[in-house]
C-alpha cells in the first residue's frame, strides 16, 4: 500500500494514481482497409478538425472522448502537422468523416518510417508547408532556394568608399 506521506484527505488516492501505469510500448499500425494514416492539417474546434489521409483525400476527423481531455490528452496532443491513424466511416454514403483512432509522437514517427507497411514518402511529407502553397491562388512561389547562382556573392564588386573632411553630405540627397 502507498504510505500517505503528504497526509491530509484523499492523498492516497492521488499517490496509488500513479502504480498502475500500464506502458504499451505496441506500435498501432493500421489493420484493415478503413484504417488510413493521416496528416492533421486544420483544427475546427469543439472535438472537429481536417485530415489529409494517405488516399489524397481531406475528411472531417472527429476526435474521440478518449484524446479530448484527463489522462489521454496528456499523452496524445493533437496540432496541426501531427500524424494520426484514422478509421473512415465505412456506414455513411458520404465517406468525408473519420474517427480518431491513434495519435502518433515523434518517437513512433521515426519508427513508421522504417516499417515496410507503411508508405514511407506519405509519413515524411511535411503538410503545413503543402497546404499553405495549395491556398495561394495569386501564381507566387516563394522560395529561399536562389536558382542559377552557383555560391557567388551577390556584389560582385566592392568599392571602397572613402570621404574627405571638405565634403558635406546632404541628406536629401541620398
Amino acid at each position: 500500500m502507498v504510505k500517505n506521506t503528504t497526509g491530509g484527505n484523499k492523498s492516497k488516492g492521488f499517490a496509488r494514481k500513479e502504480l498502475n501505469i500500464s506502458n504499451n510500448n505496441k506500435l498501432r499500425l493500421s489493420e484493415s482497409e478503413y484504417e488510413k494514416y493521416a496528416h492533421i492539417i486544420k483544427m475546427f474546434g469543439n472535438g472537429m478538425c481536417q485530415a489529409l489521409c494517405e488516399d489524397s483525400k481531406h475528411r472531417t476527423c472527429i476526435i474521440r472522448g478518449k484524446f479530448r481531455g484527463g489522462k489521454g490528452k496528456r499523452n496524445s496532443f493533437v496540432t496541426v502537422g501531427t500524424l494520426v491513424l484514422v478509421g473512415v466511416r465505412d456506414w455513411e454514403t458520404d465517406s468525408d468523416k473519420c474517427d480518431l483512432l491513434e495519435v502518433y509522437n515523434q518517437i513512433e514517427v521515426d519508427q513508421l518510417k522504417h516499417h515496410p507497411k507503411v508508405p514511407y514518402e506519405f509519413i515524411c511529407m511535411n503538410v503545413t508547408s503543402d497546404f499553405i502553397t495549395e491556398k495561394n491562388n495569386s501564381g507566387i512561389e516563394f522560395s529561399t532556394i536562389i536558382d542559377g547562382v552557383d555560391d557567388k556573392p551577390i556584389i560582385e564588386s566592392k568599392e571602397d568608399f572613402v570621404m574627405d573632411n571638405t565634403h558635406e553630405i546632404n541628406i536629401d540627397d541620398i
